[in-house]
């Protein structure tokens, strides 16, 4: 699932829907609804329309994640980035 931070679906305007995401983690269950993605890229490459998990990141200035329902649509990926945080899980 790809995840997008409450605030910038808040700024950005994604518009919202009746459904959500029921998400277990370790020691609770998490509810988040779930937004548009609308049309959306990152540099050099546009991301497929899709629903989003809204949910609050805490503090730790991730503003979203990209998860494999987008990433399952390329037969390879390459991640090129400075100073950023990549987390596979």
């Amino acid at each position: 699932m790809t995840f997008v931070s409450s605030v910038v679906a808040k700024q950005e305007n994604l518009a919202r829907t009746n459904l959500a995401q029921i998400q277990p983690t370790i020691c609770s269950t998490e509810t988040d609804p779930l937004v548009h993605s609308g049309s959306w890229s990152i540099p050099g490459l546009v991301l497929h329309s899709q629903l989003l998990a809204s949910t609050s990141f805490s503090h730790t200035g991730i503003v979203g994640t990209l998860g494999s329902d987008q990433l399952i649509r390329h037969k390879w990926v390459v991640f090129d980035y400075t100073g950023a945080r990549l987390i596979l899980g």
